[in-house]
């Protein structure tokens, strides 16, 4: 409910006025199937016991030629972060130096709150991959669209690109070679990736 009242305060604040804010069920939503044109669900399915189930909960309010944009935890990328979480947890939450964002002088103690409690402190976390989540794309009816990072090697994200402009997944081989990378990508950014797709017609 706090998150509901800081983004309502926000809108009031900035004069946001076709901005609704709604609580609800991520596996039982209040919207009719294929209600938007896009659905994001950035950082949150991960946290679901069922973050498969949850995928195809959100996929269905999506209309044909419609996207949907999903961020989740990676396999490999959530590693570093996980030993940390590991020694935190021996150490009482000493050596918190040990994570870059955390030692950061740029951050404010109130961000560093945030960035412990979201890395460290949730009770449920799953791990994924690119190449499993094209595979709920495809099932779900969804084209894929765009991988951030790209599943394709030696192709960084330009921030200026097109967001929704199709980039075409990689082959198995390349993707995999990319993936693994994310175990070295993964420290400051918390090994989190970005999935868009394409609701087919």
């Amino acid at each position: 409910m706090n998150s509901l009242k800081l983004g309502q305060g926000f809108a009031r604040e900035h004069d946001l006025g076709r901005v609704r804010f709604v609580q609800m069920n991520l596996f039982r939503p209040a919207f009719r199937r294929q209600t938007f044109h896009l659905v994001i669900s950035n950082g949150v399915l991960h946290h679901t016991s069922d973050p498969r189930g949850g995928f195809e909960s959100i996929a269905r309010l999506v209309k044909p030629g419609g996207y949907i944009l999903i961020g989740l935890y990676h396999h490999w990328g959530r590693l570093i972060t996980d030993t940390r979480r590991a020694i935190f947890n021996m150490t009482g939450d000493r050596l918190k130096s040990l994570d870059p964002n955390l030692r950061s002088l740029m951050a404010s103690d109130a961000k560093k709150r945030a960035w412990c409690n979201d890395q460290y402190k949730h009770p449920l976390e799953s791990k994924h991959t690119i190449r499993e989540t094209l595979e709920w794309l495809k099932t779900a009816g969804f084209d894929f669209v765009k991988s951030i990072p790209s599943s394709h090697l030696f192709r960084p994200f330009d921030p200026n690109e097109p967001l929704f402009e199709h980039e075409g997944a990689a082959g198995n081989a390349e993707a995999l070679l990319t993936e693994m990378g994310m175990f070295f990508k993964g420290s400051r950014e918390g090994g989190f990736f970005t999935m868009i797709g394409k609701k087919r017609p």
